[in-house]
């Protein structure tokens, strides 16, 4: 079975998602080939590092437009380039990563009416925008693909509520788990920058995006209550943010330290030892409010107890198995972080014997018999 997958986002090197479906599908048989558009804007044909089949396109109005502007005409031409690869592929499932490009499934659509074998998966890695809920448009394109993945059964629920039950009969889960490799890799070192920074002293995990909406100026304030807790920021921060941090606390330094991107391959040499992982996302939108995101779940695998907030897939876990601690106020308020912090600090061999017992469940190889179905269907 030829599956031609097309996904844009952050390109290769950071979509794991992508990576993990992509062997996944290859172990059972598949021949997998990606179609990406990639931030470098280059165009490449290869294989992935992991041994995928790839080709990338490059915009000529990237090259020459000003940057984040006129995005309607480079989307035209995004999907013009990817038309004209689309009908020189052959393929069998047409596998569509999220909605920048669900015009492809109309170019399914069009390929099905003329070959009845052709099959089309379109897998939402996040929901569309609440507006298009009720839509008709969206329905019609609901109503293209046989199978529609979301990432996890929160959103699907949401989403039920709105569609036919043709549609959410479609519907099935693949939720972005760790491999479970990622529970027996070994950390060998800290990482040696790290260490010496750190000097000895215990820290809090703060990984991904350095972002208000994930609360890092609340999780900043938390740790400045403490005289020897640190905070370890296990992602990027844009300069604006830094100045805004550094504006607030001089000193910041001192006491966080900003990794930057970070490979995934190397996260064990700066989480593993930490006290407990702050995982915040402000309800600006369903999406954010519905999150699951892979960081939780590294957590989880490594014994590192966590704090959330209320967003009910993260509060849910964490309240059923009791591995960390539920910030009501969402990470809006730095006593409540503070408090939580205090509360992991004074039971933490109970907290991180509660992960290790739950983890195998969270772990990417759980969902095999997903795939399978997935296939099966397809």
């Amino acid at each position: 079975m030829k599956i031609l997958c097309f996904i844009g986002g952050y390109g290769l090197a950071y979509d794991e998602r992508q990576r993990k479906e992509a062997i996944e599908l290859q172990m059972l048989g598949c021949e997998v080939e990606i179609i990406v558009a990639e931030p470098s804007n280059n165009a490449e044909k290869g294989k992935t590092s992991y041994g995928i089949d790839f080709q990338s396109i490059s915009l000529f109005t990237r090259k020459y437009l000003p940057k984040k502007r006129f995005l309607i005409v480079k989307a035209i031409e995004m999907h013009l380039r990817l038309f004209f690869i689309f009908i020189t592929k052959k393929w069998d499932v047409l596998w569509v990563h999220d909605h920048d490009m669900a015009p492809l499934l109309l170019y399914g659509w069009f390929s099905r009416l003329l070959f009845q074998k052709k099959k089309i998966v379109w897998d939402q890695h996040e929901l569309g925008p609440e507006k298009f809920f009720t839509k008709a448009l969206y329905h019609t394109l609901l109503g293209i693909p046989d199978i529609i993945i979301h990432a996890n059964h929160e959103r699907a629920d949401l989403l039920k509520q709105y569609v036919p039950k043709k549609i959410s009969a479609k519907f099935r889960i693949i939720e972005n788990f760790p491999e479970h490799e990622f529970i027996q890799a070994s950390a060998n070192r800290i990482n040696p920058d790290f260490k010496s920074w750190l000097n000895g002293s215990r820290y809090v995990l703060f990984q991904g995006i350095a972002a208000h909406h994930r609360k890092v100026m609340e999780s900043i304030q938390a740790i400045h209550f403490f005289d020897d807790i640190k905070l370890l920021i296990l992602g990027p921060c844009n300069e604006e943010t830094k100045v805004e941090i550094e504006k607030r606390w001089p000193n910041y330094k001192q006491k966080v330290f900003i990794t930057g991107w970070v490979n995934p391959d190397m996260f064990l040499e700066y989480m593993d030892q930490s006290i407990a992982s702050l995982v915040f996302y402000e309800n600006l939108d369903l999406n954010h409010w519905l999150c699951a995101p892979n960081r939780f779940y590294n957590a989880l695998l490594r014994g590192i107890p966590i704090i959330s907030g209320a967003n009910p897939t993260m509060a849910n876990i964490v309240t059923k198995y009791n591995c960390g601690i539920v910030c009501q106020e969402n990470g809006n308020n730095p006593n409540e972080i503070y408090v939580a912090i205090k509360h992991i600090m004074s039971s933490l061999d109970l907290y991180r014997s509660n992960c290790l017992r739950i983890r195998e469940q969270y772990t990417w190889e759980s969902q095999k018999e997903v795939f399978k179905t997935i296939i099966n269907k397809a």
